[in-house]
């Protein structure tokens, strides 16, 4: 298994930085003044999004947006060249896996696509 993981551009995350630096100085200069323990979570919360593009701007390991998980050995058994394709075939017709008309078939198939 590979984990892949995938973090925003720096332009998306450059003008969510911009956008957070906005909604915090709304925070301190407007919203904590009017509603008080909510301003106070309104500027925590848009501080932690402007930390977290400015990572994603600035360096290079950032925060991820996706974390995708890659099954490796299923795609690395899996014949990939015409030649390995035909050669599984083969075996396949040889242990009797399948018939003789399957494998011409399945032969075709593999030549058409090269």
């Amino acid at each position: 298994m590979k984990k892949v993981r995938v973090r925003p551009g720096r332009v998306q995350s450059a003008l969510g930085m911009a956008f957070g630096i906005i909604f915090c100085a709304l925070g301190i200069f407007v919203v904590v003044p009017y509603f008080g323990p909510f301003g106070f979570l309104w500027t925590i919360a848009a501080a932690a999004i402007t930390v977290v593009n400015a990572l994603n701007v600035f360096t290079d390991r950032g925060v991820a947006s996706h974390e995708y998980i890659i099954d490796v050995e299923a795609t690395e058994s899996d014949p990939e060249t015409p030649e390995e394709r035909l050669e599984a075939a083969k075996r396949l017709l040889q242990s009797g896996s399948i018939s003789q008309s399957e494998y011409e078939e399945k032969r075709k198939e593999i030549l058409k696509d090269i």
